[in-house]
């Protein structure tokens, strides 16, 4: 593995610490292993740039890490044509070279370094961007320079982009693999000034070559690192606050993944010692947190600085006493990483159901959490979840009766699975009932799901199913900026970060909006699945969280995973939380006042919705019938416990086979067919391998004229042994001389994939978990009955779908007469069939 690296310093238009910049991140790079291209002055230009750019992607090769720094001016222009809600870019972003007062606008634009990045990342996922400079024209401060563009340069960029057509055109969103450092959010600046050791230059490339030189062989988050550089570039500048984008939890220029959950920084606010978190993540009097060493990759008790013990919270920061934990004062610096020790919270009751003996391990594992609590069963607190210990086997049950995991073996390691399981629920339930803090709701938010580039609103009672793409949409209604942040709480219990390409929130003005689910210049929407460590066999709540608050903060210590990823992708970077982000040349961030006690205001809205285990486009596959019957997938899922007591539905005699008989079909008019030859196709399904699972048939009938009734004499179209289902489906067709079955017609579309795929799952069904089995089995009688009847109709131009139903165990699989008496009526036609047993078959 290599390492390389691309430095740009555009010294221009006033800034004078450019170079020095520049040097000395080319020598902290290269104490890190990096080989340099160092582009100032006349190798800075826009094609200097973009020639370096290049050389870097074709020299890069998988495995490789490869860095791109910026340092210099910042610009950004408001889009004259856009106008809020429309397909168009708010905002255009670029970076200032050297020649910029060349003839002609001379940027380089953020869509431009977008599709650079990418082709960087197609080479390598280890890609980190670092960009000292901001896209505000704010004016000098005292001895601190701005390093934003003026702009007198807004005129040159509109008719730059209007030449290229690039107003009108959606955002470019990027490849989320890289780890991208940036100076400040969108409407603040970026400075330069005299530093601390010497020397003027940029404050977010001396704080990250101080922290880089404290981080050299120790395993570092970005994340940790990030935080730690934001809190030394306060100090500096309060107006100026950088942030990391992209993989976080990555370690420095690796791929490797750290868990930092729950961590948020330690600063001095007015010389007294404090954690930037307040009441929305969790901080309380007498919360207790443990102050780690800079270098330190995550929580260890052991390894602890200090002990921090909240005294009291004022808006997004809480005061804290520091309590050492050996002889002396405790030796903490700004930018420090604390991890909650003990916070105050309210305990979600747990009931274990089973012999006291088989919780030995679990007791001992929940005795001294902090989320969750014991009760007994039937007591005044309804339970969070239920605990069920049979068979060697932990299961756990939520409120709602489903099952949050397969059920986990009866030991420690098992014991330390469920334990962790009911922490994240219990979390998860806590931000659902999290209470509004005094701020009115100003964000209109739409979920919906994503339809060949359209949106489909969400409404009450709509099911999102697995392979959906969903998209959500956020509207600043109020008229003062606010800060907003979606979470996911997923199907196994983990809190997500939709929004994580912004975590201290996505800012937006008055009138603003924001998709979550829009990328590569369309509304694409981001794909949800159901985690294989999930049961699937139901329905199952997720909920979508909007924290609106007017002040940034640190989300994604709220974040809870387990038991995988929050989708249960096993895909590292990939997970449905990794939002498609934005390349920022600069991004911008408030930082409000700390003095103001009423700060840290926030507002709380959650949305429940259900999702299902079965692709929509197998759930929804439905061939039409003048009358269906059959049962619907939706219908099942919401019914679960129904289902589930087919499985004790027993026959007195185990081998009976079923004899399905269609009794009779009257003709009442069907002018369209005066006196022609009819044919009658049949197909029912139930579980079992290959053909075993689907019986088709085809009946002829010569000369058949208006009222007459067709000559059946209880003819018989299966006889077999139903596993999990029967469906049952009729069409009727003019026999025109085409003398093919049905099943030779079947055959000619026996090898496509949907076909292929249903006959796979009834053939699996009949082993699998009761409810799960029937709901896939439905689903799969749906999907061959739509080969079929396109089939037919391309056969047979003019053929009706008659009927279909289906019977499930729990109905006897259909015993006796439809209907009981007389006949059932569809349109032109009426029929009746009879079901019966035969016993003793083999």
């Amino acid at each position: 593995m290599k390492r390389r690296a691309l430095i740009v310093g555009s010294q221009t238009d006033g800034l004078t610490g450019v170079h020095g910049d520049v040097a000395a991140i080319e020598e902290a790079l290269k104490a890190w292993g990096f080989a340099t291209d160092l582009r100032i002055e006349g190798d800075a230009t826009q094609a200097g740039i973009l020639d370096g750019y290049r050389k870097l992607i074709a020299e890069t090769q998988a495995g490789d890490a490869a860095v791109v720094y910026y340092s210099g001016h910042g610009g950004y222009v408001q889009n004259p044509f856009h106008t809020p809600g429309d397909a168009t870019r708010a905002w255009f972003q670029f970076i200032v070279p050297t020649d910029i007062h060349s003839s002609g606008f001379r940027g380089l634009m953020d869509d431009d370094l977008s599709s650079l990045q990418a082709q960087l990342t197609d080479k390598t996922e280890n890609v980190t961007t670092i960009l000292d400079c901001c896209h505000a024209a704010l004016m000098s401060r005292g001895q601190q320079r701005v390093k934003a563009h003026e702009r007198s340069w807004v005129r040159g960029v509109v008719e730059y982009l209007e030449r290229r057509g690039a107003l009108h055109h959606r955002h470019q969103e990027s490849n989320p693999l890289a780890v991208r450092l940036v100076a400040c959010e969108r409407h603040q600046s970026a400075y330069e000034g005299p530093l601390a050791g010497g020397g003027y230059g940029g404050f977010l490339t001396a704080a990250l070559i101080d922290a880089l030189r404290e981080a050299k062989d120790v395993p570092v988050t970005w994340q940790a690192l990030g935080m730690r550089v934001r809190e030394r570039v306060v100090s500096m500048q309060p107006a100026q606050r950088p942030i990391v984008e992209g993989p976080r939890q990555r370690e420095l220029f690796g791929l490797n993944l750290v868990d930092m959950t729950g961590a948020v920084t330690f600063f001095f606010y007015e010389n007294k010692p404090a954690l930037r978190c307040g009441r929305l993540l969790g901080s309380a009097t007498g919360a207790v947190y443990g102050i780690m060493p800079l270098a330190a990759a995550g929580f260890d008790k052991n390894a602890m600085v200090a002990e921090a013990r909240v005294t009291g919270v004022q808006g997004s920061i809480s005061l804290v006493e520091l309590l050492p934990r050996g002889a002396g004062e405790p030796r903490v610096d700004e930018g420090m990483l604390a991890y909650p020790i003990s916070v105050p919270f309210e305990r979600r009751p747990v009931v274990l159901q089973g012999d006291a003996d088989s919780f030995a391990q679990l007791r001992e594992r929940l005795k001294s959490n902090e989320h969750v609590v014991i009760v007994e069963e039937g007591g005044e607190r309804v339970p969070m979840a239920t605990v069920r210990a049979r068979d060697g086997k932990l299961e756990v049950r939520d409120a709602e009766g489903e099952q949050r995991m397969w059920p986990a073996e009866n030991s420690y390691g098992g014991a330390v699975q469920v334990a962790q399981l009911l922490t994240a629920l219990a979390k998860g339930d806590a931000l659902r009932k999290l209470e509004n803090n005094g701020l009115e709701q100003g964000v209109r938010v739409t979920l919906g799901r994503v339809v060949d580039g359209e949106r489909v609103v969400l409404r009450p009672g709509d099911v999102l199913h697995a392979g959906d793409n969903i998209y959500v949409d956020l509207e600043n209604t109020s008229p003062t900026p606010v800060y907003v942040a979606v979470f996911d709480i997923g199907l196994s219990g983990s809190i997500a970060l939709l929004t994580n390409s912004n975590p201290q929130g996505i800012r937006l003005t008055r009138d603003a909006t924001y998709t979550f689910g829009a990328s590569n210049g369309a509304l694409e929407g981001q794909p949800i699945s159901w985690s294989d460590k999930v049961p699937d066999e139901g329905l199952r709540r997720e909920s979508l969280v909007v924290i609106t608050t007017t002040e940034p903060q640190d989300f994604e210590a709220l974040e809870v995973e387990v038991m995988g990823n929050a989708r249960g992708e096993d895909k590292g970077p990939s997970r449905l939380e990794r939002l498609m982000s934005h390349f920022r040349t600069g991004g911008r961030r408030d930082i409000p006042s700390e003095r103001d006690a009423q700060g840290g205001l926030f507002h709380v809205r959650t949305q429940d919705f259900e999702v299902s285990p079965v692709p929509r486009k197998l759930a929804e596959q439905r061939a039409s019938f003048l009358i269906d019957h059959a049962a619907k997938e939706t219908s099942l899922l919401r019914s679960r416990s129904v289902v589930e007591a087919s499985a004790i539905h027993s026959f007195s005699a185990v081998a009976d086979e079923f004899a399905l008989q269609l009794s009779e079909i009257k003709i009442h008019k069907n002018r369209a067919w005066f006196r022609t030859n009819v044919r009658v196709d049949t197909l029912v399904v139930t579980g079992g391998a290959d053909k075993r699972a689907y019986r088709a048939a085809t009946h002829h009938f010569p000369r058949v004229d208006d009222g007459d009734t067709l000559a059946l004499s209880n003819l018989l179209v299966y006889l077999g042994t139903p596993r999990r289902f029967l469906d049952f489906s009729i069409w009727i067709s003019r026999d025109d001389g085409e003398r093919k079955e049905l099943a030779e017609l079947i055959a000619q579309t026996a090898n496509d994939g949907a076909f292929r795929q249903a006959l796979g799952v009834l053939g699996t069904i009949a082993v699998g978990p009761e409810a799960a089995a029937v709901v896939a089995g439905v689903a799969a009688a749906g999907t061959l009955g739509l080969a079929v009847d396109g089939v037919l109709r391309r056969a047979f131009p003019k053929t009706i779908g008659l009927y279909r139903t289906s019977f499930l165990a729990r109905d006897a699989y259909g015993l006796g007469r439809h209907p009981k008496d007389g006949m059932i009526r569809a349109q032109d036609f009426s029929f009746r069939f009879s079901i019966q047993t035969q016993k003793g078959a083999s």
